[in-house]
């Protein structure tokens, strides 16, 4: 089998942002927030590297908890009857000295109520205690920035919708406290193979100078990128497609910062089985 390796061209990384925001956008639609720290699911890999399945809810999120701030917020979520809806929060700009975070507008909604707690992971949001003084924001605003932040802190936001006598079911964003303008180390060591199971991507670990965050798979196809997948998981340097076209495929893989600075596109293409 043969795989050829060459690096993309800088309008790779251009179109990578506008697919990134369609697949950002399906992501908030899934019910979760564009960025919440909620890695894709994993498996265990062929190697000792852990694996990022490509399938339809991985394709759906976009596993980086630093995805793209440019992403404008989407029309009024328009909810039939209260429920947990497609509603979202999300983190915009982030520095040393503010931190802004917006949300989907709800067409009902009554108010919006923004909490802030110390920055925690592997919380329930939904039973996690509020108080009055966690309280940042209540209004119908659908942004905030927050200017009381220690610089290199982590917190975590938390939303509550009202909508008449009803909550909606609660949503988050966790957030960092500090400047950083300085992508992650570029993608290195990126092979591909087709196997029983998929087509299997690897690559090495790499770093950022302040906080990494997570890798993006794309299918490029005609020059194009459509995201794929990836995670919020620094050990995961694998990705495996389940369901790869016959003939030769072509991939793109960026490393990404929390605060959404990305590599430069990195493709590799394996040929046909």
């Amino acid at each position: 089998m043969t795989v050829r390796m060459r690096q993309s061209l800088p309008a790779i990384a251009v179109l990578a942002v506008g697919v990134l925001v369609a697949a950002g956008l399906l992501y908030l639609q899934a019910g979760t927030s564009r960025f919440t720290d909620q890695s894709a699911e994993r498996t265990a890999p062929t190697s000792e590297s852990p694996v990022v399945e490509a399938d339809e809810d991985t394709a759906a999120e976009t596993a980086d908890s630093g995805s793209p701030s440019s992403i404008a917020p989407a029309e009024a979520v328009v909810l039939d009857e209260v429920s947990d809806g497609d509603h979202w929060l999300g983190r915009g700009t982030m520095t040393s000295t503010s931190i802004e975070i917006f949300w989907a507008p709800v067409e009902a909604a009554d108010s919006y109520r923004i909490y802030r707690v110390d920055n925690v992971s592997g919380f329930d949001s939904a039973s996690i205690p509020l108080t009055a003084d966690e309280l940042r924001y209540e209004g119908t605003d659908t942004t905030y920035v927050d200017t009381a932040v220690d610089r290199g802190s982590f917190y975590t936001y938390i939303m509550e919708v009202q909508v008449g006598e009803e909550i909606l079911a609660r949503r988050w964003a966790q957030t960092m406290a500090e400047d950083d303008t300085v992508p992650p180390e570029p993608i290195t060591g990126l092979s591909g193979e087709r196997t029983d199971e998929g087509i299997l991507l690897q690559w090495d670990p790499t770093d950022d100078d302040v906080e990494f965050s997570s890798y993006s798979v794309f299918l490029v196809e005609d020059e194009q990128l459509t995201y794929l997948g990836g995670g919020g998981d620094i050990e995961a340097v694998a990705f495996i497609d389940r369901d790869p076209a016959d003939g030769p495929v072509t991939y793109a893989v960026q490393a990404v910062d929390f605060h959404d600075n990305r590599t430069e596109a990195v493709t590799i293409t394996v040929d046909a089985s």
